[in-house]
């Protein structure tokens, strides 16, 4: 199997020009649209819109919803700084677990942007979720967890 991943980029953007005119759903198996480092670290990587315009997009430019895979980060990141800090420390420091995706000057996916991706991955009947980095994340059967939201919430 073979998979073209990217992080989310900027409508402006030249790697959308790139996909567009490299035709990668004909070389690939599945394309992996990550949401978090090493692309933006900002608010755009937790706004379900973003993820929406983005599948809409890339689907529009023929690539089949089929092969689309939607990838979350496990880290969080200072805003000001970029610094990260993972899932399950945000956890810990008392950030709330479903949340705006915002706590004590970081942003992070919560379970509430997993939750609203694979509602994504199920209306457009894509390919799958990943999450980036599972060590990041709190154990699978704590309910506070990521994986835990992408199986028991949507």
């Amino acid at each position: 199997m073979f998979v073209f991943s990217f992080a989310v980029e900027p409508e402006d953007s030249p790697l959308w020009n790139y996909i567009k005119l490299s035709k990668i759903e004909d070389y690939f198996d599945v394309i992996s649209v990550h949401f978090g480092h090493p692309g933006p670290t900002d608010e755009s990587v937790i706004n379900d819109t973003v993820a929406r315009k983005t599948v809409d997009y890339l689907i529009n430019l023929g690539i089949p919803p089929q092969k689309l895979e939607l990838s979350v980060e496990t880290l969080g990141f200072m805003e000001r700084t970029n610094q990260p800090l993972s899932y399950n420390e945000l956890i810990e420091k008392g950030a709330p677990p479903y949340s705006d995706g915002h706590f004590d000057g970081y942003i992070y996916q919560s379970q509430k942007q997993v939750v609203e991706k694979t509602r994504i991955i199920e209306e457009k009947t894509l390919y799958g979720f990943s999450l980036q980095t599972i060590l990041y994340d709190l154990p699978a059967k704590d309910n506070s967890s990521l994986f835990h939201a992408a199986f028991y919430y949507s």
